[in-house]
């Protein structure tokens, strides 16, 4: 690697650090990492190589988060190598880049238990629960829903109690033998954490649109959102947010709303083309202003 080039990548691995808040740069063994792969690519980008990736498309429904930062990286580099970037290698990146978010999100929901017996049978639940999903970190076990400080609290399980008022949103109800289908109530929360009002107050919309571009249009347009169609276009210019199973993910580059961040949902009336596949659901993600939504989202 001659210091042209690294200093190239170094240039846009801070500036990805800046705009997504992941240590692509300021952690050494990260931006070593994703320097090595780079690299490891110029040559054989520069004399057009095919490179194959069986996982591409994968990859991207998966990882779709990683997958932008990877776009980012490339659309940056391409001019300054002159190179063209296939999605098989963008795919390839976006892998290294998944184990960073693997290392730099991981969520503690800080929880309260209620439950109705004997206090050693409260811990050993608690015990239980901790061990299904160590996500979940429970703070405190009461046995009356009255002595809970909610505002403490991103979720409350009840077992063998009246959950009474508390919010229907942070609250999930489990039996005391955690059955199957308690731990997929669960897990649908830990799942959908951070995410739970956006997806309580996203725009639906039955559309019928030829094209990418149009879908987009129409959809952001009458949520209210028309001002932001130059950078969902630049993301779709980048790299085709199809994600197989007739799902399109756009998303606009690097802007998010003023305000809070926002879902919108169109059902076209028949599958058209978008980028590689075919599409007729279309989720568009409107991140708040700072981005820093994005991770939990994707």
């Amino acid at each position: 690697m001659d210091a042209n080039q690294r200093s190239a990548i170094d240039s846009v691995l801070k500036m990805a650090e800046r705009n997504y808040s992941v240590p692509l740069y300021s952690d050494e063994h990260y931006r070593a990492q994703i320097t090595n792969h780079i690299t490891r690519l110029i040559n054989p980008l520069t004399e057009r190589i095919p490179i194959f990736n069986p996982y591409t498309h994968e990859t991207k429904r998966e990882y779709l988060f990683a997958y932008s930062i990877a776009c980012y990286l490339y659309d940056n580099l391409e001019g300054q190598f002159n190179v063209v970037i296939p999605d098989s290698e963008i795919a390839y990146l976006a892998i290294h880049i998944q184990l960073v978010l693997n290392e730099e999100t991981k969520t503690t929901i800080s929880a309260c238990l209620v439950f109705n017996g004997k206090a050693a049978e409260a811990e050993l639940f608690r015990y239980k629960l901790q061990n299904y999903f160590p996500e979940i970190r429970i703070n405190q076990v009461e046995s009356n829903v009255k002595r809970i400080a909610l505002e403490q609290y991103q979720l409350v399980m009840v077992c063998g109690v009246d959950g009474g008022d508390l919010p229907e949103w942070k609250t999930v109800a489990v039996d005391r033998g955690l059955t199957p289908t308690d731990v997929n109530r669960i897990q649908v929360f830990v799942d959908t954490f951070g995410t739970h009002s956006l997806i309580e107050s996203l725009d639906f919309y039955h559309i019928n649109q030829a094209t990418s571009t149009d879908v987009i249009r129409e959809l952001v347009v009458k949520a209210g959102y028309g001002n932001l169609l130059p950078y969902l276009l630049k993301r779709e210019a980048m790299s085709s947010t199809d994600i197989g199973n007739l799902v399109a993910l756009p998303h606009p580059f690097l802007k998010g709303s003023e305000g809070t961040a926002k879902v919108i949902v169109g059902i076209n009336d028949k599958p058209i083309r978008w980028g590689h596949q075919t599409v007729q659901l279309v989720i568009i993600y409107i991140p708040a202003a700072d981005l820093k939504t994005n991770k939990t989202f994707f």
